[in-house]
């Protein structure tokens, strides 16, 4: 077929509303995740079960029956089977639940006037003391980080992997990530390039903050994801590893913005990676 009939029937693909899901094995020597890369583009609306270590046959390496099984029962009716519920009785115990809801964020707006330390970080250079952060600083921090991934276009669900290590820059991003509703991705360092590929592939974030290490793997080797810099950089690293926002700028973008409808109780919060000492890391 020609490229132009292959677009055309994606296209048709890419219109169904039914629920789809890929079976992708990435470790094969033509079809690598570059071509992952282009099919969740044309089926925006399909989900990804990766089988690590498994090439394009997936079929013949894998018990892939198990992972469309399970895939199947998550999008079964809740209704499906079973006793009907008295009517309402979910509803109450919905609302019950939200209403005993207290965000993650509530600490730091109630400290909101509080100059006592939050953070300290012991990571600074040799010599110097410690770098203290208030409450006080690091809410507003977080807040305009929040107001300013809003204004850049993420959201509820969003994902966000978080390459930088602990530290009051963690901190902020993370919180300001949980109060806009996105979805962190927290994946540890020593995993390696090779598992931190696996995992940062295998959520497939819409956005990726890092330290210049991080985001320098992450152009190496096609990581998907807005990039933006833990700290400013200069303009030859910034266009060379693809860099659109530093954190900075991105809180200095939501200085004056307002914050969007806080997400719900039961909505996704983080997909966090296992060690990877038995195995791949293996997401939750």
């Amino acid at each position: 077929a020609s490229r132009a009939e292959l677009d055309r029937i994606a296209a048709g693909v890419a219109e169904l509303t039914v629920p789809a899901i890929m079976l992708w094995g990435p470790r094969d020597p033509i079809f690598g995740d570059r071509y992952l890369d282009d099919l969740v583009d044309r089926l925006p609306h399909a989900d990804v079960h990766r089988f690590e270590g498994a090439g394009h046959l997936v079929a013949e390496e894998r018990p892939y029956a198990d992972a469309i099984v399970a895939w199947l029962e998550e999008r079964a009716p809740s209704d499906a089977g079973g006793d009907a519920a008295e009517p309402g009785v979910a509803d109450r115990d919905a609302a019950t639940d939200a209403d005993g809801f207290v965000p993650i964020w509530a600490g730091l707006d109630a400290r909101a006037s509080d100059d006592d330390v939050a953070v300290i970080d012991m990571a600074g250079r040799a010599g110097q003391p410690p770098r203290e952060v208030s409450w006080r600083r690091l809410g507003e921090r977080v807040r305009g980080i929040a107001a300013g991934l809003s204004r850049l276009g993420v959201g509820r669900g969003d994902r966000v992997s978080l390459l930088v290590p602990p530290g009051p820059t963690l901190t902020a991003a993370l919180y300001a990530c949980l109060r806009i509703g996105a979805v962190v991705v927290v994946a540890d360092a020593g995993l390696g390039v090779r598992g931190l590929t696996r995992a940062v592939r295998g959520a497939w974030p819409d956005v990726i903050v890092g330290e210049t290490a991080g985001l320098a793997a992450a152009r190496a080797l096609g990581w998907p994801g807005m990039r933006i810099s833990a700290r400013r950089l200069p303009a030859p690293a910034r266009a060379a590893l693809g860099v659109t926002h530093s954190l900075g700028e991105v809180a200095a973008l939501g200085a004056d913005a307002p914050l969007p409808t806080p997400p719900g109780a039961d909505d996704e919060a983080a997909i966090l990676f296992t060690s990877g000492s038995t195995g791949p890391a293996k997401g939750v």
